[in-house]
C-alpha cells in the first residue's frame, strides 16, 4: 500500500514545477514534464549517452557533443560526465527554452545553446508546435491546424557554422520526434565529412512513406561508411548490433514494434540506433564488452 502511495505521489509531483537530480546535476523542470517520471519508470533512460561520454573521453581529452532536440537539457545532463565536455544544445520550442538556459548555465557553462528548429535547409513554413508532458510534435502544411504559424527552420551545417567550436563533434544525438531520417538525409555532406557517432530515435511507424524514409535513413549511412549500428529500446536498454550488411533485420524489428503497439501496454514504443563508422570501432567494441558482461 505504501508503494502504491509513493507512486502516486512520484506521478501527482509532474503536475508542480521542481527541481531533480539527472545525471548528478540539478535540473528544474516545469510544470507537467514528466522526465523524472520516466526516469523513474525506466532505470536506463538516457543512460546510454553518458556510456557513450565515457567512453568517449578515454579516446579525446576534450569532448564536443551537438544535442539536437535538448527540451529543457536533460539529455546535456547525461552527457554532461566531465568538465571537459562541451555541448551545442539546439532547441527551438520557445516553451523549453528558458529553462534549457537556466539549466545549461547549471550543467556545463562551456556549453552553447542554438534556438533553433533543426530542418534540411534555412526555410520558414507555416506549422503548429504541440508540447505536452515533456515532448513536442510539429505540424506542418496541410497536417497543421487552422492556428498554426511561421515557423523558422535551420539546415544543421548553417547551425555549426555559426557554432564553430562544434563544426567537428564527435557524438550528434537527434530526437526530433519524427524528423531524424530527414535530417540525416539532408545533412549526408556533413556527416560524410565529421564522420561522428549518431545517437538517433528510429520510428519508422505509421504510413509506409514514414517506413520507406527510415530505411533510406539507413542506407545513406551505410552509403557513407557507417557500418556500426547499436540498437536500443526505447527505455535504454542494448538490444543487439548490427552490421552495415546486417541491417536488414531492422525490418523485422519494425515488424515487432507495429505489433506490439496493438497490445493495451507495448513493450517497445520504438528504438534508439546508434551508428558509428571504422574511425569508432574501438568505442563500438567496448561499448557491447560493457553491455554483453553487465550484471
Amino acid at each position: 500500500m505504501m508503494m502504491i502511495g509513493n507512486l502516486i505521489v512520484r506521478k501527482l509531483a509532474t503536475y508542480i514545477p521542481r527541481t531533480v537530480v539527472i545525471g548528478g546535476h540539478p535540473l528544474a523542470l516545469p510544470a507537467g514534464h514528466r522526465l523524472d517520471w520516466y526516469r523513474f519508470c525506466h532505470r536506463r533512460l538516457d543512460e546510454p549517452v553518458t556510456e557513450l561520454c565515457t567512453l568517449l573521453l578515454k579516446k579525446y581529452p576534450k569532448l564536443f557533443a551537438v544535442d539536437i532536440g535538448a527540451n529543457v537539457g536533460g539529455t546535456a545532463a547525461m552527457m554532461a560526465t566531465s568538465a571537459q565536455v562541451s555541448i551545442l544544445c539546439v532547441e527551438g520550442n520557445p516553451a523549453y527554452l528558458p529553462k534549457l538556459r537556466a539549466n545549461l548555465g547549471r550543467i556545463s557553462p562551456s556549453s552553447e545553446i542554438e534556438p533553433s528548429y533543426v530542418w534540411i535547409d534555412d526555410d520558414a513554413q507555416a506549422g503548429h508546435v504541440e508540447t505536452s508532458a515533456g515532448t513536442a510534435s510539429i505540424s506542418l502544411n496541410g497536417d497543421a491546424p487552422h492556428n498554426s504559424e511561421a515557423i523558422r527552420f535551420r539546415s544543421l551545417a548553417g547551425i555549426l557554422s555559426e557554432h564553430p567550436r562544434f563544426q567537428n563533434a564527435r557524438l550528434f544525438k537527434i530526437d526530433t520526434d519524427g524528423m531524424d531520417a530527414k535530417i540525416i538525409m539532408a545533412s549526408s555532406d556533413l556527416l560524410a565529412k565529421v564522420r561522428p557517432i549518431i545517437f538517433m530515435e528510429y520510428l519508422p511507424i505509421g504510413p509506409i512513406a514514414v517506413e520507406r524514409e527510415c530505411r533510406a535513413m539507413i542506407e545513406r549511412l551505410r552509403q557513407l561508411d557507417y557500418t556500426q549500428f547499436h540498437v536500443f529500446d526505447n527505455s535504454g536498454n542494448h538490444m543487439l548490433r548490427l552490421s552495415g550488411s546486417e541491417t536488414h533485420h531492422l525490418h523485422t524489428l519494425n515488424a515487432y514494434v507495429r505489433s506490439s503497439r496493438m497490445d493495451l501496454k507495448p513493450a517497445v514504443y520504438y528504438y534508439d540506433i546508434c551508428a558509428m563508422t571504422e574511425d569508432d570501432r574501438d568505442i563500438s567494441e567496448m561499448l557491447l564488452h560493457q553491455y554483453l558482461t553487465a550484471a
